[in-house]
């Protein structure tokens, strides 16, 4: 049984039927499942739980203690015989979507989805003219199985691969009733999926176990096609797109299909910044070479202390103003977190005012072990101004060496890619090259921020262009047109991918780029 209050917290009535589950197993089950970034290891602390009622255990058979806030680690509890009442935070948000138009409610209609690893997003579309009717979005919920990829690589290896298609498939059939409750079930529109190589093996049922491990090999990398009798979704036919290679997926070739990528007749990148660094460059004269760079979560706000999504009351925006901060929250709420585009804005704001030098160091006035600073200034929103410091909303010493992995990683992978090229960032922008940002993070960061962490170049945000959800986008497009599923077949099938292990250039540069750019006084 499940109650909801304003807080958007749910109460959660554990049955005796669960006993010996682990508690956050049983959640995701029951479609609420908690945010465990770590994969369960216990060492994040965001899958948090308040006990109401009962005595939950542990691996042992112990009895399990609250901690002062009456809470516990729902990865480490597991369900006692007499079942348990508890109250969980829902995972509610959305995710980067598309405009909707003014097309009819009725004809012939499909969907397009984007499954990302942090949000899952879908669109109803008036056929065949592609015009946006509706649109919804929400949190991955596989995130209960780890904030990563590998992480869900590793729970399906281990027998949980149906827990992690049952999951994705619940929260898709929920968007879909969302984005046509009027329609008669005897409809059947087609759907095409958009994601990476995980995410689609993931919600095909089939094993990603292959990419766990060298070579990394994928189960299948063309367009599948399946029904929505097997799935269990109210849809006819559903196509998923094809991907590359094992971590260049159906997100990228949607976007280089939509970016128009491999038709320049000038050198273009597409990248897109996450968990994976996936980027595409075209050289402009034909040659398409792609590759992914293992960032970590910390810019989709995993592994960072006060990390988040990018959900109602996380701090997406914080620039200078003076002597002080000005910061923004996703829609105007409360603040709760930092996402990926606050992190790298207050990153790049300490490096500015001295508080974190080109090493990394955090200068605070704390203890060694947990260096620490909070973020104070002015919370604007749609209203005005407050001035604000937010106890919850910090950056510790280690979320800072987090930041500077993720951030060397995108700029090694992105300089490895285009000495492939024979080029450097410089003679990329000197000869016309532009740089399409994909995705959430892509679309809301501040490029000055990138330069200023060192994870993009000083010469690139001239040439920036932000494209949003470009894997989104290219799913339409294929539902609309087959001959736009074609030429992502054909891109799928005609770029190269290097493998940045064996890349000088990415080794030297991952340990160069570690530190921060120096500031200027």
């Amino acid at each position: 049984m499940i109650e909801r209050n304003e807080k958007k917290t749910l109460t959660v009535r554990i049955p005796p039927s669960a006993v010996g589950e682990r508690l956050s197993d049983v959640l995701a089950r029951m479609g609420h499942p908690v945010s465990s970034p770590c994969g369960g290891r216990g060492v994040c602390g965001k899958c948090r739980v308040t006990v109401l009622n009962g005595q939950l255990v542990t691996k042992d058979g112990k009895i399990m203690t609250p901690d002062g806030d009456g809470t516990v680690l729902a990865c480490q509890a597991v369900c006692p015989p007499d079942g348990a009442e508890v109250l969980v935070r829902a995972m509610d948000g959305t995710g980067l979507s598309l405009g909707t138009s003014a097309a009819a409610a009725s004809g012939k209609y499909g969907f397009a989805l984007d499954i990302g690893t942090t949000t899952i997003a879908a669109v109803r579309v008036s056929l065949p003219d592609g015009a946006v009717a509706a649109s919804a979005s929400c949190l991955n919920p596989q995130q209960a199985f780890g904030a990563d990829v590998i992480s869900r690589i590793g729970a399906a290896s281990r027998g949980q691969l149906a827990d992690l298609q049952a999951c994705v498939l619940n929260a898709v059939r929920d968007l879909l009733a969302k984005l046509s409750p009027d329609v008669p079930g005897k409809d059947q529109p087609p759907l095409t999926v958009a994601g990476n190589a995980t995410m689609l093996h993931l919600f095909a049922g089939v094993s990603p176990a292959g990419m766990g491990h060298y070579p990394f090999t994928p189960a299948f990398t063309d367009a599948k096609v399946m029904t929505g009798q097997e799935l269990g979704l109210p849809v006819g036919q559903v196509t998923l797109l094809p991907s590359v290679s094992a971590f260049v997926g159906g997100d990228i070739t949607a976007g280089m299909h939509v970016c128009g990528i491999g038709r320049s007749a000038s050198p273009a990148l597409l990248l897109d910044i996450g968990t994976n660094g996936e980027m595409v460059l075209d050289t402009g004269d034909g040659d398409l070479i792609g590759t992914s760079t293992a960032a970590g979560p910390a810019l989709e706000g995993a592994n960072i202390s006060c990390g988040m999504g990018g959900v109602a009351g996380a701090v997406c925006s914080v620039r200078p103003d003076g002597d002080d901060l000005i910061f923004r929250t996703i829609g105007d709420a409360p603040a709760q977190g930092l996402c990926g585009s606050g992190l790298l804005d207050f990153t790049a704001r300490l490096l500015e005012n001295g508080d974190v030098d080109e090493t990394g160091y955090l200068d605070a006035d704390d203890d060694e072990d947990y260096r620490y600073i909070n973020l104070c200034g002015r919370w604007e929103t749609a209203a005005g101004y407050e001035a604000i410091t937010l106890p919850d909303v910090k950056l510790t010493q280690k979320d800072i060496r987090e930041v500077q992995l993720a951030k060397s990683a995108i700029r090694a992978g992105l300089e490895a890619l285009l000495a492939e090229a024979g080029m450097t960032p410089e003679s990329f922008t000197a000869s016309g090259g532009t740089v399409y940002l994909a995705g959430g993070l892509g679309y809301y960061m501040d490029p000055r921020s990138a330069v200023t962490i060192g994870m993009l170049p000083d010469c690139f945000p001239v040439r920036l262009v932000p494209a949003g959800n470009t894997a989104l986008k290219g799913a339409v497009a294929a539902l609309c047109d087959p001959a736009a599923l074609d030429h992502m077949t054909a891109l799928s099938k005609g770029c190269r991918i290097i493998d940045l292990e064996k890349s000088e250039v990415f080794n030297d540069g991952f340990i160069e780029y570690m530190m921060f750019p120096e500031m200027e006084d």
